[in-house]
């Protein structure tokens, strides 16, 4: 069975481009998160922010436009990259289970709505990945669906993939190194079984 990872970066990515190029969250709840912890800090240029699942960089560019932060995107799909909207955000092709920056560079991480598209066998690795990029005293942020019980089913674009709903802030926080900070629920689009949340996680 082929890797979901591998799946996006040959297709899907470009194809869920494809179907949502102008994607726009009104409000974007992650992103009003993202703005009340920059506003607190003396020098937010200075912050290294990742996206992952950064998409063409929307969100990203309108983080730099407001705070100048060094802003840098993961993303499985070509298409996304190339229409990035902003070349001050820098957008590097990849998947959560595999990325290519220096241990230790990020004060923030971001995942972008992607974590309930990886294969569940790949969390842990995810996992081992943002904490080896994120600074002590960092900070990792998830939007994502949000459910007690793991709850899988298929992806209806195609049906090598599986979704999964789960609260993703417990890959982080059975280690004694992850605190919640923070944690904000709302219904998404307001169907039914679309709970959400915003986890704020501080990397102690």
């Amino acid at each position: 069975m082929r890797k979901q990872s591998d799946i996006f970066l040959n297709s899907e990515g470009d194809n869920w481009f494809k179907r949502n190029p102008n994607i726009e969250h009104k409000p974007d709840m992650l992103l009003m998160e993202i703005n009340k912890i920059l506003i607190k800090k003396k020098n937010p240029k200075n912050i290294n922010i990742l996206e992952i699942g950064s998409c063409n960089g929307k969100r990203l560019s309108k983080i730099y436009h407001k705070f100048r932060c060094k802003c840098f995107g993961l993303e499985p799909s070509k298409l996304a990259i190339k229409n990035n909207v902003n070349k001050k955000v820098k957008i590097i092709r990849g998947t959560a289970d595999k990325i290519n920056f220096p241990d230790k560079k990020f004060d923030i991480v971001i995942f972008g709505f992607c974590l309930y598209l990886i294969d569940i066998e790949d969390l842990f690795q995810v996992a081992s990945e943002v904490d080896r990029l994120t600074k002590k005293g960092g900070l990792i942020i998830i939007w994502d669906f949000s459910s007690r019980i793991l709850r899988k089913k298929n992806y209806k674009h195609d049906k090598r993939i599986s979704t999964i709903k789960y609260d993703f802030y417990k890959i982080f926080t059975w280690h004694p190194h992850f605190k919640l900070k923070s944690r904000k629920q709302y219904n998404y689009l307001n169907k039914i079984n679309f709970a959400v949340s915003v986890d704020v996680i501080r990397k102690n």
